[in-house]
C-alpha cells in the first residue's frame, strides 16, 4: 500500500521530468575536474546558481554521470565532453527512462534506498557504458560550510618544507582542503567508505595534510573539528581534532606517517587556537604504542580515566572492541615542542634506521604488481618492505650528500 502511495505521489514527476543531454560547462550546471583519490576514484565539484559548490566523488572509471536538478536530469560525458552516442541516447537511456526518474523521485528517499537504487542501475547487465547517476540525499548536501582560515598553518609548513627538502629534495608537505588540490593531484585518502559503500556520491571537502612527491600524495592525514555536544544539544566550542590517516601501500614503512603526525600536532593550534586535544583511532596496537610512545598520547579505560602510557597488562579484548586504539595527545606547549622534536629526529638524524627514507619510487609497472603478488603467495617479501639484493644502476644511496657544499642545518621555532 506504502509503495503504491508512493508511485501516485510522484506520477507527475515521473510524467514530466525531463532528460538534458548536457555539456560539463553549460550556463546550468558546471563540473569541474579537481582530484584523484586512492588512484581509483575522481573528486568534481559542481557549481550551479542555487548551490554554488557541492562536490561528488565516483569511480575513474564511470564515463556518463547524472545527475537531477530544478525538476531535470541531466547527463554528462566525463571523458569526452558533449559526445553521447546515439545508441546511448535512443537505446539505453530510453530504456532505463523509468527507472532513472523513480530514483531521482522516489520518497521517502533516504541513504539506504539511495545505496540499493544506485546499485541496480549500474549493476545492470544493460549498462556497457559506466553509467551512474548520482542523486543529493539531503539538501545539506548543497549547503556550504564555513571554510577555516589555513593562512597561518601553510605558513608554519613553509618553514617545515625548508627543513624537509634538505633531506628529501623530492618531497614536500601541503595542507589544503580536498578540493582545493591542483587539479591533476592523486591524494591516497583514509575512507571506509569507498571501497564498501556507495559507489558514487555527494561529499563535503575535508582538510587534507599531505606528503606530495611531485603530484602524487604519497602519505596523508585527514583532519576534523569536533566540538563538544553539551547534556542540552547545545554545540559547544570546537576543542578537538580527529585525525585518520593513509599512506600509499608502495611508500608504507618509510616513517611518513610518523612525520605527519608529528605535523598535525605543530600546525594544530594554527588551524584552530581553541582546540586542546588531538585524537586518532589506530588500525592496529603498535599503531596505538607509536602514539603513545612518540607524542605522549594517552588512552582511556572503561570509566573514561585515562591511562598514560603503555599498559602494564593489556586484554586482548580491549584491542577488540577497540578501546585502546583510540589515543589521545593533549595539545600543550610541551607536547606541540615535543611533536617538533619527533619531526627534527627523523628528518636530521644520523641513525639511518630513525631517519626518514625519502628516495622516489619508480613507476610500478603491471609485471611489478604481478610478480609482487606472485612472491608475496609463497612467503617472499620482494621489491616491498624488504632490503634489496642488488643495487639498481644509477641509483642514489641513502643518506649520501645529493649537492656540494657545506649542508645547512635549521631549527624549528
Amino acid at each position: 500500500m506504502k509503495y503504491l502511495i508512493s508511485i501516485i505521489n510522484n506520477l507527475p514527476n515521473i510524467l514530466i521530468m525531463d532528460i538534458v543531454f548536457s555539456s560539463l560547462n553549460s550556463p546550468t550546471i558546471q563540473i569541474h575536474p579537481a582530484i584523484t583519490i586512492n588512484d581509483d576514484y575522481s573528486y568534481y565539484q559542481i557549481t550551479t546558481k542555487e548551490c554554488p559548490v557541492s562536490h561528488i566523488v565516483t569511480l575513474k572509471s564511470t564515463r556518463f554521470l547524472a545527475l537531477n536538478h530544478d525538476g531535470r536530469i541531466y547527463i554528462f560525458n566525463l571523458k569526452n565532453n558533449g559526445f553521447f552516442p546515439k545508441d546511448f541516447q535512443n537505446y539505453y537511456i530510453e530504456g532505463i527512462r523509468d527507472k532513472l526518474i523513480a530514483y531521482f523521485t522516489y520518497e521517502p528517499f533516504t541513504y539506504y534506498t539511495s545505496k540499493d537504487k544506485q546499485k541496480a542501475i549500474i549493476d545492470d547487465t544493460t549498462n556497457t557504458y559506466r553509467f551512474v547517476p548520482i542523486r543529493a540525499i539531503r539538501s545539506q548536501d548543497c549547503r556550504q560550510t564555513e571554510a577555516l582560515d589555513l593562512s597561518n598553518a601553510k605558513k608554519k609548513i613553509e618553514e617545515l618544507n625548508v627543513i624537509l627538502t634538505q633531506t628529501c629534495p623530492d618531497f614536500y608537505l601541503r595542507i589544503n582542503y580536498i578540493a582545493s588540490f591542483p587539479p591533476n593531484s592523486n591524494i591516497h585518502l583514509f575512507s571506509t567508505i569507498f571501497p564498501h559503500d556507495l559507489n558514487s556520491f555527494y561529499t563535503f571537502p575535508n582538510i587534507v595534510l599531505c606528503l606530495f612527491t611531485g603530484n602524487d600524495c604519497v602519505s596523508s592525514i585527514t583532519m576534523h573539528f569536533n566540538a563538544f555536544i553539551h547534556d542540552d544539544g547545545v554545540l559547544g566550542k570546537i576543542s578537538e581534532l580527529s585525525i585518520d590517516s593513509k599512506t600509499n601501500l608502495r611508500y608504507e614503512g618509510r616513517k611518513f606517517n610518523k612525520l605527519l603526525r608529528a605535523v598535525a600536532i605543530i600546525i594544530s593550534k594554527e588551524i584552530y587556537p581553541t582546540i586542546d586535544t588531538l585524537s586518532s583511532v589506530a588500525t592496529n596496537p603498535v599503531s596505538a604504542f607509536i602514539m603513545i610512545k612518540n607524542f605522549n598520547a594517552y588512552t582511556l579505560d572503561l570509566d573514561r580515566k585515562k591511562i598514560i602510557g603503555k599498559p602494564a597488562s593489556v586484554d586482548i579484548d580491549d584491542f577488540v572492541v577497540g578501546r585502546l586504539l583510540k589515543t589521545y595527545v593533549e595539545l600543550n606547549d610541551d607536547n606541540i615542542e615535543n611533536a617538533k622534536s619527533v619531526f627534527m629526529d627523523i628528518v636530521q638524524t644520523k641513525n639511518k634506521d630513525k631517519r626518514i627514507k625519502c628516495d622516489k619510487q619508480k613507476d610500478e609497472t603491471a609485471a611489478d604488481r604481478i610478480r609482487s603478488r606472485y612472491y608475496g603467495r609463497l612467503g617472499i617479501n620482494f621489491g616491498r618492505g624488504g632490503k634489496q639484493t642488488k643495487k639498481r644502476r644509477g641509483h642514489k644511496q641513502k643518506g649520501r650528500k645529493q649537492s656540494g657544499g657545506r649542508k645547512r642545518t635549521y631549527k624549528l621555532k
